[in-house]
C-alpha cells in the first residue's frame, strides 16, 4: 500500500491521541513514525523521479543531421550510403528557336539599326519561316529567335540573310560539353584527328551527334597526369545525352560521361 495512506492514518490517530490526553510517551512515538512515514514518502518520490529519468534517457535521441554535407563519393563511403545524382541544368525550351549570330563589318547605319528596323531587313530576305526578335548579348553577338524550330532549322540551312550583318558574319554555334573520364592525354593528337577518331571508334555517332571540338582542361595538362577526363563539346544538349547513356568508346574501353559543370579552365 502506498505510504502516503500511512501518512494519513498516523495523523489521523495523532488527532486521537491529543483529544483524548495519551501518555506522552505514546504521543512522541506516534510522532517519530510519523518522521520516518514522511522520510519515506520523501525517498519514494525520489525513487519515481529518478526512474522517469531513465526512462527519458532510454528513448532514442532523433538523429542529428551530418556536420559536412558534401556531396562527393568520398563522403558518401564515410556515411555507408548511395551518392545523390548530380543536379541536372535544364535548357530553356526556347534554345531550339533561337540563333547565335556573330556580326560581321557593318556599316555605321547598320550599327545603328534598332531591333524592329533588323527584323524589317531579315523579313525582306524571303526565306520561309520569320525571325520575330532580336536579342544583343554582353559579347556583341546577336540573339535570333525564331517563330518556330522548323524556322530556325530552315535559317541554318540557308544562310543568305546573314549579309544583313555585314560582311563576314556567321552563325556561332552553342556547345554543350561532356566530359569522358580516364582518357589518356597522349593519346589525344590535335583536334581534327581526335574528333575523327571518336567518329571511327563510335560509328552510330557520325551523322547524329555534332562534335565541335575536344580539350583536356589546362589543370589537368599542368599537374602532369597521364590520364584524365576528355571534354567533349557538341552542338545540341540531345547529342549531349546521346553519350551520357551510351558512354565512349575509346582504344577499346568505354568510358562514362557526365555532363561537364564547367568549374575547370578549356585548353
Amino acid at each position: 500500500m502506498h505510504s502516503a495512506f500511512y501518512t494519513h492514518r498516523l495523523r489521523t490517530n495523532r488527532y486521537l491521541l491529543d483529544r483524548d490526553r495519551s501518555p506522552d510517551a505514546i504521543v512522541a512515538a506516534l510522532d517519530r513514525i510519523s518522521c520516518l512515514a514522511q522520510h519515506a514518502q520523501g525517498i519514494q518520490n525520489a525513487i519515481e523521479q529518478l526512474q522517469q529519468a531513465v526512462q527519458k534517457q532510454a528513448q532514442p535521441a532523433p538523429s542529428a543531421a551530418p556536420a559536412n554535407n558534401q556531396h562527393t563519393y568520398a563522403a558518401a563511403a564515410r556515411r555507408g550510403v548511395a551518392q545523390p545524382p548530380l543536379p541536372i541544368k535544364p535548357v530553356p525550351t526556347r534554345h531550339k528557336r533561337e540563333i547565335v549570330v556573330v556580326r560581321g563589318n557593318e556599316s555605321n547605319t547598320q550599327k545603328m539599326r534598332t531591333y524592329k528596323e533588323i527584323i524589317e531587313q531579315l523579313s525582306e530576305k524571303g526565306i520561309a519561316g520569320e525571325a520575330i526578335a532580336v536579342r544583343k548579348l554582353p559579347s556583341s553577338d546577336l540573339v535570333l529567335v525564331m517563330e518556330s524550330e522548323q524556322a530556325r532549322t530552315s535559317w541554318l540551312t540557308n544562310q543568305s540573310w546573314l549579309s544583313t550583318f555585314g560582311i563576314g558574319a556567321r552563325v556561332k554555334k552553342r556547345e554543350f560539353a561532356v566530359i569522358a573520364h580516364g582518357i589518356r592525354v597522349n593519346q589525344v593528337q590535335g583536334q581534327g584527328q581526335a574528333i575523327e577518331e571518336i567518329y571511327k571508334q563510335n560509328p552510330k555517332l557520325r551523322g547524329s551527334v555534332e562534335i565541335l571540338r575536344v580539350a583536356f582542361a589546362k589543370k589537368l595538362l599542368w599537374s602532369g597526369r597521364t590520364t584524365g577526363p576528355l571534354i567533349i563539346s557538341v552542338a545540341e544538349p540531345e547529342q549531349a545525352n546521346c553519350l551520357i547513356d551510351a558512354g565512349l568508346v575509346w582504344h577499346h574501353g568505354l568510358h562514362d560521361c557526365e555532363p561537364f559543370e564547367g568549374n575547370c579552365v578549356v585548353t
